[in-house]
């Protein structure tokens, strides 16, 4: 068979060959993907609002803000429900999506500051981020917060009321535990300060092995 021949015939049997067509987008995916968009320029619009008041300090100029990024969020969903109907997952749930990330990008504001923030979960991510030896939280109220599996070693916890705290795994080597407030505390090795035979109650023998520079009630 000439040279010629052969590649004539691998030429037909290449075209013969089926490549399957890349499958589109279904209108159900289109819709999350117009959805997930719309909820990232929402958060990104409050952050660039905040990212502008911690340096000119203007409540009004951000709120005004806040009142914008909130109404083109709204726009954008009720765009996706419009065009996409009954095949978009959820419908109407642009209140709830709202306050979610009005809350998470609150929560991410406050976890840059210095201080203990405020709400229970920028708290939490702000100990998380804590390296060891710099968080000093002496006389800070942390009743009923969750510090499960935070690093707090060498912490400077001096007379923090850690009433109804969650601490199981809670890593507390080195730091300052003394005239702690205990009350039925879930202390690191897991039992709670108020059935574990302490005396006054505390968490002082239950630290799940680690050894603290100091702990007393």
């Amino acid at each position: 068979m000439s040279r010629s021949l052969v590649t004539a015939v691998a030429t037909v049997a290449f075209a013969l060959v089926v490549i399957p067509a890349e499958a589109k987008p279904t209108a159900t995916q289109k819709c999350e993907s117009a959805k997930l968009l719309a909820q990232g320029k929402f958060a990104h619009c409050r952050l660039k609002a905040d990212a502008s008041f911690v340096k000119d300090g203007k409540t009004v100029t951000r709120d005004a803000a806040y009142v914008k990024c909130a109404d083109r969020l709204r726009g954008d969903y009720g765009k996706a429900d419009g065009k996409y109907a009954t095949a978009c997952p959820r419908t109407s749930d642009v209140k709830a999506v709202q306050l979610f990330f009005e809350t998470q990008t609150t929560n991410a504001r406050e976890w840059l500051v210095t201080t203990p923030p405020t709400t229970d979960t920028a708290l939490r991510l702000w100990f998380l981020a804590q390296a060891a030896g710099t968080a000093d939280l002496s006389g800070t109220d942390l009743t009923s917060v969750r510090l499960d599996n935070s690093k707090l070693n060498n912490a400077n916890l001096a007379g923090v009321n850690l009433s109804q705290a969650f601490l199981t795994q809670t890593q507390l080597s080195g730091a300052d535990l003394s005239n702690v407030v205990w009350s039925n505390t879930l202390c690191p090795d897991g039992i709670p300060s108020n059935i574990n035979g302490s005396n006054p109650e505390s968490c002082c023998g239950h630290l799940d092995g680690d050894v603290p520079a100091a702990c007393s009630p």
